[in-house]
């Protein structure tokens, strides 16, 4: 779920316009201030979270965020935006822990 609402875009789901984060606004955007998109991109998938992931309480978000030298077939070396994204939190009925990791890149997004 949590990779799911990480990589929809709002108002994709129909019935549910509000589903998904801040990721798509930034796929092609050239990233001039890296801590304020952090931040918003942070606020936005922790919100999405709250609203959208009842199983969790207490949830954490923490992004890394940096340039990498990807070499294809294509175009010999290409730098892209990876994105490390941690999500802790605590599972509400059981009261266990809860540790999510997931890396990926923007511009355009992939995994």
């Amino acid at each position: 779920m949590i990779h799911l609402i990480t990589t929809t875009e709002y108002n994709e789901v129909l019935h549910d316009p509000e589903f998904g984060s801040d990721i798509w606004q930034y796929d092609f955007e050239n990233i001039y201030n890296p801590h304020s998109f952090k931040e918003e991109l942070k606020r936005s998938i922790r919100n999405s979270l709250k609203k959208n992931e009842k199983r969790l309480v207490d949830v954490r978000v923490d992004l890394q965020i940096e340039q990498v030298e990807i070499t294809t077939r294509v175009i010999n070396k290409r730098i892209k935006t990876r994105i490390r994204l941690v999500v802790n939190g605590i599972i509400d009925k059981t009261n266990e822990s809860f540790n999510h990791q997931e890396m990926f890149f923007i511009g355009p997004l992939s995994y």
